[in-house]
């Protein structure tokens, strides 16, 4: 199901947006679902309680700027694709910066949209969704690496701290990287591995994460990490 969240503050084009969505999910027999929010504010505190969709389709100019909510989407997840949707082209630099993946112009919508979501879709389709296996006595486990933050190591344990919980597993630390084996997996020091798909900053030998959460960065591993960084951020931007 492809889930897809519209907010602009005009009903009028809320509404030919979500029929223009509608129209083309029914035609490509495409299951879906279709939020639409007036208010941005709805949609911030949805996202507060941890709502995910695949596309945000944003007006710029309202009340709060789409800007700013496209970087709260940003705090949280960095898969979703964002198109920004309004009348004036003059923020659609600003748009990038969000890692916006495309413009359209308000008087455009019926010929770009239908185009922008059936490249989405394709790209959705080919997405490959790699987990992490997590098996005790009782129990199987599986996190997205996506949902993966970053992993400490405590006593025997190796704990995994995703989006939404903390995930225990008797392995060693060294041991769950070897198994995770993907380059956006990095040491910041010997007892803290971090997902570079959700680092936020580097500063001061620290390592800010999505969640807040601040790791200090070993003299020996700081500028291999800086390096690393550097090198994802280009590869995404």
């Amino acid at each position: 199901m492809v889930r897809v969240a519209i907010v602009d503050d005009d009903k009028t084009i809320t509404d030919h947006v979500e029929q223009v969505v509608s129209s083309f999910f029914t035609e490509n027999q495409i299951e879906n679902e279709i939020v639409s929010y007036q208010y941005p504010k709805e949609l911030l505190w949805d996202l507060q309680e941890k709502s995910y969709y695949d596309i945000y389709l944003l007006d710029i100019e309202m009340n709060i700027n789409g800007l700013e909510v496209a970087h709260a989407i940003r705090q949280l997840y960095t898969e979703p694709y964002i198109i920004f949707i309004t009348w004036h082209v003059k923020y659609s630099l600003k748009g990038y910066e969000c890692n916006a993946y495309r413009y359209i112009i308000k008087s455009e919508i019926d010929e770009k949209l239908p185009e922008a979501l059936g490249v989405i879709y394709e790209q959705l389709e080919n997405r490959e969704v790699r987990q992490y296996i997590i098996e005790t006595a009782t129990k199987v486990s599986k996190i997205n690496y996506s949902d993966l933050f970053y992993m400490y190591v405590e006593g025997k344990y190796t704990y995994f701290c995703t989006r939404n919980d903390i995930v225990k597993t008797r392995k060693a630390l060294g041991t769950v990287f070897n198994e995770l084996n993907v380059r956006d997996f990095v040491y910041v020091n010997k007892g803290n591995i971090v997902n570079l798909q959700h680092v936020m900053a580097l500063r001061d030998k620290t390592v800010i994460m999505r969640d807040g959460q601040e790791l200090p960065v070993s003299i020996p591993q700081f500028k291999k990490l800086k390096k690393a960084i550097s090198d994802y951020w280009r590869s995404v931007s």
